[in-house]
Parts: structure tokens; C-alpha cells; sequence
């Protein structure tokens, strides 16, 4: 579930598209130091974020440099989030990070 960008709570998500909402930051650098900086496209990306069919994991998408590998997560950490993950009762998922990233593959 999800609220929307200009209706808190509404259970819609904002306008992300096929793709997901981007709400956070994939990190490709090797210390979680290194990934507290603003996106350059190449070691911070944007990520989309979606929940998985079963509602077990948070996914997250993003379109690395080639050959790069995945080693932090963030999600949330923004002044003033627009859309948020919630569980059954409402509590946001995040914000969260950098985190290690516990799995990944690519398509």
C-alpha cells in the first residue's frame, strides 16, 4: 500500500509509472560512508521501489553502470518523502540505510 503525493493516507500510489516510485538510492560503493552523497549515476543511482507479490521483501530497481554490483540500499532519507511503503497498520517501511544489500540479479 501506498499514499498518494497529494492525499496523505489515500492508499494510492504517486505517478510512478509501470516502473515503480523512485523513493530511494541504490549504492555501488564499497563503504556506506562513501554512498551518503547526492545521486551521480554512477556510484549513487535512483531506485524505483516496488513490494513483492507475496508482501515479503521491498525490491528495488535501478539502472547501474555497467558491470557495477550493488552494495548499499537507502530508502526515504529525504527532507520531505512524498509516497511511502506502509504495512497493515500504517507504519512506514522507512526511512532506512545505507544498508548492506542482501541479494540482487540482474535482467
Amino acid at each position: 500500500e501506498t499514499t498518494m503525493c497529494n492525499e496523505t493516507y489515500s492508499g494510492t500510489c504517486c505517478e510512478g509509472g509501470d516502473s515503480g516510485v523512485i523513493m530511494g538510492r541504490l549504492c555501488t560503493a564499497e563503504s556506506a560512508e562513501l554512498c551518503m552523497t547526492d545521486s551521480d549515476g554512477a556510484t549513487v543511482v535512483d531506485a524505483n521501489f516496488t513490494v513483492s507479490t507475496d508482501g515479503a521483501d521491498l525490491i528495488a530497481s535501478a539502472l547501474l553502470p555497467s558491470g557495477a554490483t550493488p552494495t548499499f540500499v537507502d530508502y526515504q532519507l529525504t527532507d520531505f518523502p512524498l509516497c511511502t511503503y506502509v504495512d497493515a497498520g500504517g507504519l512506514s517501511v522507512g526511512p532506512f540505510g545505507p544498508l548492506p544489500v542482501a541479494s540482487f540479479h540482474v535482467t
